[in-house]
């Protein structure tokens, strides 16, 4: 605050909208007591803008920006009295625009309930805003598709292997959805942030089990590529799975600190947390594979066989 301070006697009013989670910052200029007049509100959007730019360049202040908005990030993402469970949250800077995001996310039960909203701050510093995920639909609802949380039970951090085409940063990530021993399904996609929180399919597999009476099971499985359309065989799925991200430049790693969201009072210092966990210059890998043995054997045994269902 005695940046801001020294620049101006600055007046930071946070007035929370009701229709989304934005805030306003509104500047007061500086009076003396000698001063029967001050300048209008209009006369002074560009040096305020500048002001409020340069402030809240710094990483402590767009933190207690967030921290400040709390209450709002809340009313929103919850609904009523009911907030999605379990959630946790991340505070990052996936995009490299120095503007930080925060991410929340929860996946209850099977995955086939998951839910994820991305807020970051505004390009001129002034809000908080909510990432829509399409920015080609209209209709589209806010919520801003799945950036699910994985990685170590015990430290929450999450490894996001990280790729970079045309400027634009992309992060693979898994979602998984079960309804029971019998159907099971893994997507994956190409993750990125640039003014909206977009998802690219990339491909996928979709599992069915069946036990007839005499317990023998049959496990059909289907290989998506990125636009449903179904491969015949294993090795073409693989070849084009492992081709998908060849005109993309491999970057580091980003480690992510998924924190459970805790009370208000708690906010400040779990959001500190999460941010000093964040780490877009690791070296280490995903665990995610495209090999559907590693991802359903656990559930149907070693020696289980599939039966690849074609068009």
């Amino acid at each position: 605050m005695s940046k801001i301070g020294k620049t101006s006697a600055v007046v930071l009013s946070l007035a929370m909208l009701a229709s989304c989670s934005s805030v306003v910052v509104t500047t007061v200029p500086e009076t003396t007591e000698d001063q029967s007049t001050v300048a209008t509100e209009s006369e002074l959007t560009y040096s305020s803008k500048e002001m409020q730019k340069e402030f809240f360049s710094d990483i402590d202040s767009q933190l207690n920006f967030i921290s400040d908005n709390y209450e709002s990030i809340y009313a929103d993402y919850s609904y009523g009295e009911i907030m999605y469970v379990p959630v946790y949250f991340a505070v990052t800077d996936l995009n490299h625009n120095g503007r930080l995001e925060i991410l929340f996310t929860c996946c209850m039960g099977s995955g086939a309930f998951s839910y994820t909203a991305v807020y970051e701050i505004s390009e001129d510093y002034s809000s908080l805003e909510k990432l829509r995920h399409n920015p080609e639909n209209e209709n589209e609802p806010d919520e801003s598709g799945d950036f699910i949380m994985f990685g170590d039970s015990d430290s929450h951090v999450a490894v996001y292997d990280c790729y970079k085409k045309d400027g634009k940063y992309y992060y693979l990530i898994k979602d998984y959805a079960s309804a029971g021993w019998s159907d099971k399904y893994s997507g994956f996609f190409a993750y990125s942030f640039d003014g909206y929180a977009t998802r690219d399919f990339i491909g996928g597999t979709a599992v069915s089990a069946v036990s007839d009476e005499y317990g023998e099971v049959a496990i059909r499985i289907w290989l998506y590529d990125s636009s449903h359309s179904l491969f015949e065989d294993e090795d073409s799925y693989a070849t084009y799975m492992d081709s998908y991200w060849s005109a993309y430049e491999q970057q580091k790693s980003c480690e992510v600190k998924w924190v459970p969201i805790p009370d208000n009072d708690e906010f400040a210092a779990k959001a500190a947390e999460s941010w000093r966990g964040f780490n877009p210059d690791s070296d280490n890998r995903s665990n995610i594979t495209y090999d559907y043995h590693t991802n359903f054997d656990g559930f149907y045994g070693e020696d289980s066989e599939y039966e690849i269902q074609g068009a």
